[in-house]
């Protein structure tokens, strides 16, 4: 959506931002961890059939150290404040509205109704199945060279906007661990434990 609205600027879309950004503007997309895990566990560990089996603590401490690295680049990211400007997933998802009105502030823009319209129509829930439907496999690396958009992403769920929604997928055990082991993260990222 971003680089839609944004076509006279240079985005890079990129899951392990660089230090070499640091002097531009950066955007990141916050999501809440939990739910990041989720889908960081279903590209990992799972097959499609994920929702099938309440992923637990012992799971999880197969790939760890790969969740503990992006836990480590994301404290990094929130370290580099110059020009850094934080956007909740879970705020805008279900209201385009209020990633343009941020867009519009951040880069001193007008983005107009029939453009939002445009952006946020390929961008809904039923393009958006559309497009992951012309997918082949279930391979989280297969994607969709226009939109990045990917197979077996939690994003792909029906209540994606729902901030609680690792709840379907994470053992209450593997909840508690998390939440204590990065409760520090998830309240500096504006998320409840």
């Amino acid at each position: 959506m971003i680089k839609d609205a944004l076509p006279n600027h240079v985005v890079i879309k990129t899951h392990m931002m660089r230090e070499s950004f640091s002097n531009n503007v950066k955007i990141m997309i916050s999501r809440d961890i939990r739910n990041s895990l989720v889908s960081m566990m279903r590209t990992m560990v799972y097959d499609t059939d994920i929702n099938s089996t309440l992923i637990k603590l012992v799971d999880f401490k197969k790939i760890q150290f790969k969740f503990d690295v992006q836990i480590e680049h994301l404290i990094k990211i929130l370290m580099m404040k110059n020009n850094l400007h934080v956007i909740k997933y879970e705020e805008f998802i279900n209201n385009h509205d209020l990633l343009y009105n941020k867009l519009e502030d951040i880069f001193d823009i007008k983005i107009d109704k029939e453009e939002r319209n445009e952006i946020s129509l390929k961008y809904s829930q039923t393009n958006v199945k559309k497009i992951l439907s012309n997918l082949k496999g279930d391979n989280f690396k297969i994607y969709d060279e226009t939109t990045h958009l990917h197979n077996n992403h939690i994003s792909n769920s029906d209540d994606n906007s729902n901030d609680e929604l690792y709840k379907t997928y994470l053992s209450e055990e593997l909840i508690e661990y998390i939440n204590l082991k990065y409760g520090a993260i998830l309240v500096k990222l504006g998320y409840s434990i």
